[in-house]
């Protein structure tokens, strides 16, 4: 199964895998398959698929385009081993390929006020007359302690990606001068949670200490932002 890196600059945000005629559609909406949420990215930007071993590229009526060796595509084309392929401001490239930083699921800012740049990929659905799984019974929440964000209790079981700060649409808001649209990210990786912190004018703390990088989440632990202190529990 072909694996690829998306990424920014020279840093990896994320890995995808893509199996012989299956497609992926990548885009900043919640429902694409693998999520870029960042405002450089549409939606529905682009979807690949993989025919007889090539990797065929399809631009969605994306506002920054889709490009394959420098030239925005208007219609499917086949990515071959050479061709560089580019959604927005990212890279596509195969898994391995020389000179990418490893800095998976955090990356460099593309925007002032509007740094973050976080990929995860869609869950598949059950299929039709398969009840989902129930909820772990140990599944971990957030409670808001100090501070008007909203919601107050936000269970985590069922989400891979949450989102914290001031943009309305975050799963946990955080209203407030300077705090970033997408402050941090929770993450749910290998069975743990993990903070991952995005880059702005104001820090995001973990127990009181200021955080540059991913931290695994444990319970009691508080995260800060500014007058907002939410606990992990």
């Amino acid at each position: 199964m072909p694996e690829y890196w998306i990424c920014l600059k020279d840093t990896i945000v994320t890995r995808f895998a893509i199996e012989e005629g299956e497609s992926l559609v990548i885009g900043r909406g919640t429902d694409a398959d693998v999520t870029l949420d960042n405002t450089a990215i549409s939606r529905h930007h682009t979807r690949l698929t993989l025919q007889s071993g090539i990797l065929m590229a399809e631009d969605l009526a994306s506002l920054n385009g889709t490009f394959v060796n420098g030239a925005r595509i208007t219609a499917a084309t086949a990515v071959s081993e050479g061709d560089t392929l580019h959604i927005g401001k990212f890279s596509v490239v195969v898994a391995g390929t020389p000179g990418m930083r490893e800095a998976v699921s955090q990356a460099l800012p593309t925007d002032l006020d509007e740094e973050t740049v976080f990929v995860g990929r869609r869950q598949p659905q059950a299929p039709a007359g398969q009840s989902k799984a129930p909820p772990r019974r140990d599944s971990r929440r957030l409670m808001v302690i100090a501070g008007n964000g909203r919601p107050k209790e936000l269970d985590l079981a069922g989400r891979t990606t949450v989102k914290l700060g001031r943009d309305p649409d975050a799963d946990l808001h955080l209203p407030g001068w300077f705090i970033g649209k997408a402050q941090c990210y929770i993450v749910l990786r290998d069975g743990a949670h993990l903070l991952i912190p995005q880059r702005g004018w104001v820090k995001t703390r973990l127990n009181d200490q200021p955080v540059t990088e991913e931290r695994q989440l444990h319970k009691g632990d508080l995260i800060g932002v500014r007058g907002h202190r939410i606990r992990y529990e």
